[in-house]
């Protein structure tokens, strides 16, 4: 762990509960909690709701920082501890954004349309093609990664499956990106999450059929 990183991963995740302080005078008491798929808020709920979702966030931190200590496989090269460390620190941005965004969304609720959903579903986006460059990386382990019976029971179908996982993720998020900033917000409601859905699914599919692949071989 380097000191610095391990510095910017706590300043983002601690700024998020910071900026929702200085925000708070001004919150109203009713927010909204659910959005319809022309991006207008249709349920409201107290603002005490706000303070999950910065909390969740910093109790991942938590978690993820005590991982090498859980889990010896980390030190035995399954993912360099500076590849989590990277992860933890793309959390923490990817925490920061949301909770910022929901912040103002609460604030300007019906202005949601211009810009809240095309952000929130961005940095969505840019998470999940920030995680695919990763997947390869990762020796064959049962705490992260694309666990199926497949990928766990056959060496050579983990590493095919993370390979291909990893430009699924990758490619999946910046396509989702793309349609963040092209698509009208009804057909970008759709089309991200079902693109992102895809993404992290179809390995799954792939590691299913590699393994009846390596199984017919075999026999």
């Amino acid at each position: 762990m380097k000191p610095h990183t391990e510095k910017l991963i706590w300043l983002f995740s601690l700024a998020a509960p910071l900026v929702m302080g200085l925000y708070w005078p001004s919150l109203p008491d009713h927010i909204p909690t659910h959005f319809s798929f022309n991006g207008q808020p249709d349920a409201f709920g107290s603002r005490a709701n706000l303070l999950i979702l910065p909390l969740v966030f910093i109790l991942m931190q938590v978690l993820l920082s005590r991982v090498p200590e859980w889990n010896p496989a980390l030190r035995q090269g399954v993912l360099p501890l500076s590849h989590l460390d990277n992860i933890r620190l793309v959390l923490a941005l990817v925490g920061f954004c949301m909770t910022f965004l929901t912040v103002r969304a609460s604030l300007e609720p019906h202005t949601t349309e211009a810009w809240f959903l095309r952000l929130l579903l961005a940095t969505l986006s840019l998470f999940l093609a920030a995680t695919g460059n990763y997947m390869p990386r990762l020796r064959q382990n049962d705490l992260i990664g694309f666990r199926t019976p497949w990928t766990l029971g056959s060496e050579l179908v983990w590493r095919k499956t993370h390979d291909m996982g990893g430009r699924s993720l990758f490619f999946g998020g910046m396509l989702a990106l793309f349609f963040c900033g092209m698509l009208p917000l009804q057909y970008l409601l759709i089309a991200v999450p079902l693109t992102l859905l895809t993404a992290v699914l179809w390995p799954v599919v792939f590691s299913f059929q590699e393994y009846k692949r390596q199984t017919a071989h075999s026999q």
